[in-house]
Formats: C-alpha cells, structure tokens, sequence
C-alpha cells in the first residue's frame, strides 16, 4: 500500500514538472529607463506542445501605462515545440518608477500569469542656458499662384470659342440647305411650295388669310425671279401693269386669259387678306389650283434665254455666292475675335497684363514660381532650403569644397550653395569684433568673386539676416552688370555667408533686376533657409 501511494505521488510530481517544463512563460521590455512619452515594446512569449491552445489576453490591462498599439500573435516552430509571441507598445505620461503589472494567459484553459516588470520614467531635462531660446516663427503668407486659373480661363476660352465656331458651322449647313433649295429653278421651287402648302390643310381648318397670303407669296416670288418684276413689293393693280408692259415688249408672251386669271385670285386673296371674307373651300382650294396653272403659264410664255444671258446669270450667281460665303467667314472670325477679346481683358483686367503675358509666353522665373517646390537638406552640417528645382551637386577636384547649383553663368536665374572646408584652428570662439571683422572678410571675398565672373559697376548694401533656427550673419545684396552675349544687363545678386567650425557655407542667388518672380523666389528660398548648427 504505501509503494502504491509513493507511485502515485511520484506520477503527480513528475505530471506538474512536465507541464511545467512545456508551457514556459517570459516577458521582456526593450528599456527599463524610458523618457516621458517614449514607446516601450512589451512581449510576452509563450512555449508549448504542438497539441496546446494558447489564448493571450483580450483585454490586457498595464495601467498606468496606456496601449498605443499591438502586433499580431507571431509563431515559431522549434522540432516539436511551438514559440507565441506577443507584443505590445506602452506609453507614460508621468514620471517615476512603475511596475508593468502581470498579464493572465492561458493554455489548454488553465490559467497562468506573466511576471511583473519594473520601468523607470525620467522627465526631460531642459537648460535654458545650453539650449537658446527662439521666437515664434513668423505666420509665413501663402503666395497666390493663377498658374491653375490661367490654364482654366484658357480651357474655358477654348471651349467657348469651340462652341462659337461650331454654331456658326450649323448657321453654315442652315444656309447651305436655304442654298440648295435656292439653286433649284423658280418654275421648281414654286410648284413644290404649292404643293408643301396643299398638305397644311389651312382650307378645312378656315385659315384663308394665312392661305392666301401664302400661295399668292409663292407666285410673287416666282414672278419675280423668272419675269424679272417688282412682284413682291407691288399692289395687285401695279403687278397687272408690269406684266402688261412685259407683254406689250415682246419679253413676256402671256395669253390674256391668263392675266385675267391672275387677275380674279389676287382680287379674291386680296379680299381675304385684308376685308377678311371667308370664301367657300371649293373657291380657296379652285384659286391655289388657278395659280398653279398661271406659274405653267408664264413658263411657257417667257422667251428661251440668249447664251450671254445665260452666263451673265450663272456669273452673277457666282458673285453673290462668294458675297455671302465672305460675310459669313466674317461673321464667324469677328464672333471669335469678340469672344477672344472679351476674355482676355476680363483676365487683364483681374490679374494683370504682366502675369498674363508671362504665363502665355511662359518665361522661365514664372515658370519656376508656379512650379513645384522642393524642400531638400544639402551638405554637412545639413542644411534645409526649399528650391523650385534640386540642386545639382559638382565636387572640387582637391575635395576641399561641394558645389550644389540651379543654372549656368549665361542663364538669367542661379542658384550656387557652397561648402567649404575651412581650417578648425580659424574658428575658434571670437569676440564680437573678430566675428564682425571675419565675416566682412568673407564679404569682401564673396564681391570679389562676383568680379572675377566679370561683374562691373557693383552697388552693395549689407544687413543682419537671421535663419528659421535663429541663426544670424550677414546679408550682402545689390545690383551689378554682367555682360550677356552681346549686351550688358542689369542684375540683382544676394549673398549670405555661414562661417562654422569646420566649413563656411556659401548662398549665393543671381537674377535680372527687373524680373519680379526673381525677387518673390529669392524671398521663398531665404524664408525656408535653416541649419542646424549656430555659428
């Protein structure tokens, strides 16, 4: 009997020791020294069978610490051994020593706690006799740039004029349609609009004004255009007359049961048109049918043209072709050109002449302005500056100095950035003076370097020019000229210098003196200037 308890106290221990021995908890951190609002990385890792179920906190609790973040659960295989790990990343706001409490994990639903850590929270130590202290940046204004309303105008003034163009086009087929009903025959043209008013059936719907006045039009039109009449400004009684003339002549052969003909209808069209009678249906429709067979008429009895007659018709056709083609394209050009204009001096007028002569002719300082701007870090101690463009870097051959420009010495806009290796022992700390007199040195040498590119008559100005990290120095600037092909032109250059420990940083920017974008980029580039060094 006690063999068989001592057996089984023995499987219990050795049962305990094996789970033991294959569910291993740890947990580290990466630091327990942090700074207030440091990130800490917390993990807990868990070893086990292959066959246990492992479940991390839902809902972990590291109070007073806070949880900005979690990963997911990474898994290693290792032989028949499973490696879980979880971690976290904690936050403190107050500092002091805390202790991260223990986190409940559980395998296979047992339940099993982390160990506690313990993490030390320093405040951030701040000497405001080390650390200098810098104004407030300044509220820097945002330049306006029309570059993308420009464009819109022009796009909007494209389409419009696009929209113009494509009216008159459809002005252009209408007429050309008019033309081509115009070109057929005056016999044609009359019969067909005779029968075009026969289908309105203005008769049964008792419209005798609006149809006499139509099938009467027909036939004035007609006699004007075949017998060469004033039919459509005449009274009935003076068209008669002409006619009568024509006859009398020779140039018209009209039989007289004709003209009494014509004679009844424009008495009778004449009554409904302006004493407003109502004729019967059979009278109207009988009268259209009588003018009808006046236009067959009056065909037959005009004489067959001579052959010059026939040429000085089609050359006279000819002409007022062309006269009407001409005035058309002028319509069509002078639409246009209003619309052109109108837009342009609406654009003029808000934005101004100058920016919308550059933009149109697309001058290169403009260019630049409106462009995207770069904001990069050049050279050791860094320096940031924003540029329109990135600056090309060129090496001296005894690497004593690093070049980093924006355009040739015969283009109108540069931009050189220099650093120089100087020797240590020429920077040592100064007073006052010595700096003062250093950096006019500097100065003397940087004007002399502008003569060496071939400056002549130099006005210069200096002044204090202070960096966004509060760094100060001087600021040389004014105008000089400078030959340019085959002229001389007028430029402004701006020249500031950086004597530091080891290297003197030179920035340097050349433009025409009349450009304006030039001054609006040399005031962005000084504005974005910062180093990180103090001098």
């Amino acid at each position: 009997m006690k063999i068989k308890i001592t057996l089984l106290f023995l499987f219990f221990i050795s049962a305990i020791l094996f789970a033991q021995k294959n569910n291993e908890i740890t947990t580290a951190i990466d630091s327990t020294n942090v700074k207030i609002g440091e990130e800490i990385k917390y993990g807990i890792k868990i070893k086990s069978d292959s066959l246990s179920f492992v479940e991390f906190p839902i809902k972990p609790f590291f109070t007073p610490f806070e949880i900005i973040g979690d990963k997911p659960v990474d898994t290693l295989k290792l032989k028949n051994k499973f490696i879980l790990t979880k971690e976290y990343s904690l936050i403190n706001f107050d500092s002091g020593r805390y202790w991260i409490p223990p986190q409940k994990v559980f395998v296979d639903g047992e339940s099993f706690f982390s160990d506690s850590l313990q993490v030390q929270v320093f405040n951030v130590k701040v000497d405001t006799l080390k650390q200098p202290l810098f104004d407030i940046k300044p509220i820097v204004a945002v330049k306006k740039s029309y570059k993308g309303l420009i464009e819109n105008i022009f796009l909007i003034t494209c389409l419009i004029t696009l929209i113009v163009l494509l009216y008159f086009l459809y002005l252009k087929f209408q007429k050309r349609m008019e033309e081509i009903i115009d070109e057929q025959p005056p016999f044609e043209k009359a019969i067909n609009a005779l029968k075009d008013i026969e289908k309105e059936d203005l008769v049964k719907q008792k419209e005798f004004k609006i149809y006499y006045s139509k099938i009467t039009e027909v036939l004035r039109k007609y006699l004007e255009e075949d017998t060469k009449v004033s039919a459509l400004e005449s009274t009935t009684d003076e068209l008669l007359k002409s006619l009568r003339k024509q006859k009398k002549e020779g140039k018209l052969e009209l039989k007289p049961e004709t003209l009494e003909t014509l004679k009844h209808v424009l008495e009778n069209a004449d009554l409904a048109k302006f004493a407003l009678s109502q004729p019967e249906s059979e009278i109207a429709i009988n009268d259209r049918n009588l003018i009808e067979k006046v236009v067959y008429d009056t065909k037959e009895a005009i004489p067959e043209p001579t052959q010059e007659e026939i040429e000085a018709t089609a050359t006279f056709k000819r002409e007022q072709l062309k006269k009407r083609r001409k005035k058309r394209f002028q319509l069509v050009g002078l639409g246009s050109l209003i619309v052109l204009v109108s837009i342009s001096i609406g654009s003029i007028l808000y934005f101004g002449y100058t920016p919308i002569k550059d933009t149109i002719l697309r001058k290169p300082t403009k260019l630049l302005l409106d462009g995207k701007w770069i904001k990069s870090q050049y050279g050791t101690p860094p320096i940031f500056i924003e540029t329109p463009k990135v600056l090309l870097r060129e090496d001296s051959t005894n690497k004593e100095s690093t070049i980093y420009f924006y355009g040739k010495n015969s283009d109108d806009f540069r931009i050189n950035l220099t650093f120089l290796k100087v020797d240590k022992q020429t920077n040592e700390k100064k007073s006052k003076e010595e700096k003062e007199a250093l950096l006019r040195k500097i100065m003397d040498f940087e004007i002399k370097s502008l003569e060496e590119k071939g400056a002549v008559n130099l006005l210069v100005q200096n002044d204090t020019y202070k960096t966004l990290d509060g760094t100060e120095t001087l600021r040389l600037f004014g105008s000089m000229d400078l030959k340019n092909g085959n002229s001389i032109d007028r430029y402004r250059f701006v020249s500031i210098v950086f004597p530091l420990d080891e290297v003197k940083i030179s920035l340097q920017i050349i433009f025409l003196k009349n450009d304006i974008y030039g001054n609006q980029i040399e005031k962005r580039i000084f504005d974005s200037l910062e180093i990180i060094r103090k001098i």
